[in-house]
């Protein structure tokens, strides 16, 4: 955000002071009418100087309205020092609050129905602490609603930590971009709703900056094939789904039902005999279960399954029994492009000779316990920076990672996706077998594997009649045909 600043300054002409008139404007845009007293509370920095550039909005428009600023007068540099000349010369309602008693008196004899944070912006990079802790601990305590502006003070923009305490904001106004503090947790949590308000419409590229995107609807319908209307069942996609066992029976019929859903022009589904069950209801799939446990498929059974798909999924439910490092092994020496899950991951992290046969046509999907055994390392460190751990896992392996969770990231080395979507009803047992599915059908229709996993996370994670919207005839198939017409 600094060298975006700096370079629409140079290149635009615009001053620095206007853009933050611009960002105070942004906020002035997302206070409603039922603001009808608000308290702003500044800090000494760019982001105070945003609040006090708010107040000058929010007086001039008749608001009853008054700010707080964590420091003395003589503090404040800059940008925020102008804004604050003028507040001065008009007298406005702003006031020092310059130690923790000053604070804790002021909130004792104050109420807001609205307190905007501006305290601390995105170049918060320790701990709070005097007299901005004491504010953020009175903010959260007020009983007010919180806008924040650009970020929750307390929040690191760069991981989402939240740095000793964190303001928890009803909603935030992001400032010309998301940051990964906006989409990592706690920070996720603690921005409450998030709007995206554009304080310049200029373009302006940052060279050596991040190849970090957020993943919209807009862009996944870019990666969706189109179906054309002679398009015939081998030409979208051949797809083997090897999972499921005696303890876990459904995992193969959900995987298979997702990937069929999701387009897949033919698929077959290898697992043990226990499990074959759970298939009948999918006609659809071509089922081969002659076998009790993985240890028990005949090599030629295999190698056939192989030599039919374009693409393989593996993992779901296959359990730790004997045989699966041998079926996750020959997925990966057929150089097919394959989506790995669960018992395949676990598999993966028993074996570092299995592990080194990864390669760039593979899409991994651990969830941070498994990201943890993939990498040797505690579950505390993925949680606390699952970011490093997704670019860490494709630099260690090779293979697009998706690491799920609230917000997925997804990394294949050159770029780096995160998917926000989803809710907490997709934190139950299966998600993660339609999630594989999902990517298997868009693998089957010749999508990339970074764009196999950003589509199949999106998918699942958005709300149905969005995922309709998106797969639209791609999620027919012939036993809905057979409903309609006996309708």
């Amino acid at each position: 955000m600094r060298e975006f600043d700096r370079r629409v300054v140079a290149r635009d002409g615009i001053s620095s002071a206007e853009l933050m008139l611009n960002a105070a404007r942004a906020v002035f845009s997302a206070l409603t009418t039922s603001d009808s007293s608000i308290l702003i509370a500044c800090g000494c920095g760019n982001n105070g100087g945003d609040g006090l550039a708010l107040l000058t909005l929010l007086h001039g428009a008749g608001a009853r309205v008054e700010a707080i600023l964590l420091a003395p007068d003589e503090g404040i540099r800059g940008d925020a020092a102008h804004y604050l000349r003028i507040i001065r010369e008009k007298e406005l309602p702003c006031f020092n609050l310059t130690t923790q008693e000053d604070v804790f008196s002021y909130f004792a004899a104050h109420r807001f129905d609205t307190i905007v944070d501006a305290v601390f912006g995105t170049g918060l990079s320790r701990p709070l602490n005097g007299v901005f802790l004491s504010a953020v601990e009175c903010i959260n305590r007020a009983g007010s609603r919180i806008v924040a502006v650009d970020i929750p003070s307390g929040i690191n923009a760069d991981t989402g930590e939240c740095m000793g305490d964190c303001v928890r904001a009803n909603s935030t106004v992001a400032l010309q971009f998301y940051k990964r503090g906006h989409l990592l947790f706690p920070g996720r949590e603690a921005a409450g709703d998030v709007s995206l308000a554009r304080i310049v419409d200029s373009a302006v590229e940052i060279g050596g900056a991040e190849r970090e995107y957020l993943v919209d609807e807009a862009y996944v319908k870019r990666l969706l094939p189109p179906r054309k209307l002679n398009s015939y069942k081998g030409e979208n996609g051949r797809g083997l789904v090897v999972a499921g066992s005696s303890k876990y029976k459904g995992a193969v019929s959900l995987t298979a039902q997702a990937a069929l859903r999701g387009g897949c022009g033919l698929l077959r589904a290898l697992c043990p005999a226990d499990a074959a069950e759970y298939l009948r209801q999918i006609p659809e799939a071509i089922v081969r279960s002659d076998f009790a446990d993985y240890s028990r498929i005949e090599d030629g059974a295999l190698a056939d399954a192989l030599d039919y798909a374009d693409c393989v999924a593996a993992g779901p439910g296959m359990g730790d029994g004997p045989g699966v490092e041998r079926v996750v092994e020959a997925v990966l020496r057929s150089k097919k492009p394959c989506v790995l899950d669960a018992d395949a991951l676990n598999a993966l992290s028993r074996s570092p000779e299995l592990k080194s046969l990864l390669h760039s046509n593979v899409v991994i999907t651990p969830h941070y316990g498994e990201a943890a055994r993939l990498l040797d390392c505690p579950a505390e460190d993925v949680s606390r920076s699952a970011r490093d751990a997704a670019v860490a896992l494709t630099m260690h392996t090779g293979a697009t990672t998706l690491l799920k969770g609230a917000t997925t990231i997804i990394c294949d080395g050159n770029a780096l996706f995160y998917s926000p979507f989803g809710n907490p009803g997709l934190a139950k047992g299966g998600s993660g077998d339609v999630l594989t599915g999902v990517i298997l059908a868009m693998l089957a229709q010749r999508l990339k594997p970074i764009d196999a996993a950003i589509a199949g996370a999106y998918i699942l994670g958005h709300s149905a009649d969005v995922a309709f919207r998106l797969l639209g005839n791609r999620m027919l198939t012939a036993t809905d045909v057979i409903e309609a017409l006996s309708r």
